[in-house]
């Protein structure tokens, strides 16, 4: 059952944007920065990469969507504005970060407490040091709750500029309005399954041939572990067998799709880590639609899940 919105809780959402921001932008960014590894140091030494993009990507569209032009645009441009690189990806992170929660903000008081899941390693991570992909979901999240129609899908398909993600996201959004809404609940669950799948082996596909620097950064793909490849299996069966019919809605389905992409990712020893912060991104935007059913059982196996996260990676 969607849910209305409310000032209350949008003004609730204003006042929480400033306490996340500062511990985006100040805490975990400048800790991140000072590692002088990651994406950070790679955008600020590279901030003007857009010039040298823009010298060939003009003459073939493939290249302007796979090389993200638009962001690297709007990032040099801002730091030629600013006369700081560094500061330019702060204002980036804090704005996406601001976005974010405002758009995922629950209306209904007993989801609030998910809210706690903006806290995750893997949220900070991205909001902190993926600033295109964090600028990129933000967006993609807003467009698709502003728009309320079969054309959503269509309508996201230019973020795929700010990051190539979203080329998927949208069309799965697209693929979702006019096909998987009318499917029975076996079926739906079996093509969101189906969708990772592909998803999972055309990425490693994709990154076997170009590099993945990401699982390079970070000490390798099989940092997952075992044990919490378990505990997030647990975690992600228990909202889904609590909450059936997230299938339904496209923050849900797209939730399952980067549940279940983390997981298949683990079991090959890729990187799952890329997936779980979708996964947690869009379980809120859901969260911020739908009442969550049984969250005296959700909310506890969340909870362990945090806490079991912040022990495992920082």
């Amino acid at each position: 059952m969607l849910i209305r919105k409310s000032k209350i809780y949008a003004s609730l959402a204003t006042i929480l944007v400033i306490p996340y921001v500062f511990i985006v932008t100040q805490v975990v960014f400048l800790r991140k920065i000072q590692s002088d590894r990651g994406d950070i140091a790679g955008y600020i030494a590279n901030y003007d990469r857009y010039v040298e993009y823009i010298s060939y990507t003009t003459r073939s569209w493939i290249d302007y969507i796979t090389n993200e032009t638009i962001f690297h645009y709007i990032y040099f441009e801002l730091s030629q504005y600013l006369a700081d690189p560094e500061f330019a990806l702060q204002v980036l992170a804090g704005l996406s970060s601001a976005v974010l929660i405002l758009a995922v903000f629950p209306r209904d008081k007993s989801n609030i407490v998910f809210l706690i899941l903006l806290l995750h390693p893997r949220v900070l991570d991205l909001m902190s040091s993926q600033i295109r992909f964090a600028v990129a979901i933000s967006m993609f999240i807003v467009v698709l709750m502003a728009i309320q129609n079969r054309m959503r899908g269509l309508f996201a398909l230019p973020i795929s500029t700010i990051h190539t993600f979203f080329l998927a996201a949208g069309l799965f959004t697209a693929f979702f309005d006019h096909y998987l809404y009318k499917r029975r609940i076996i079926h739906a669950y079996a093509i969101a399954l189906s969708i990772a799948l592909v998803l999972v082996f055309g990425a490693e596909l994709f990154l076997s041939y170009i590099g993945d620097r990401r699982s390079e950064l970070n000490d390798g793909a099989k940092s997952f572990g075992l044990a919490y490849l378990v505990m997030t299996l647990f975690t992600y069966l228990t909202i889904i067998h609590q909450n059936k019919k997230m299938v339904y809605n496209v923050f849900g389905f797209l939730c399952i799709v980067s549940g279940a992409s983390a997981i298949f990712t683990a079991i090959i020893d890729g990187y799952a880590e890329r997936y779980v912060s979708s996964f947690i991104v869009f379980f809120l935007a859901y969260a911020s639609q739908v009442k969550i059913q049984n969250t005296i059982f959700v909310f506890p196996v969340v909870m362990l899940n945090l806490l079991l996260s912040l022990y495992f990676w920082i």
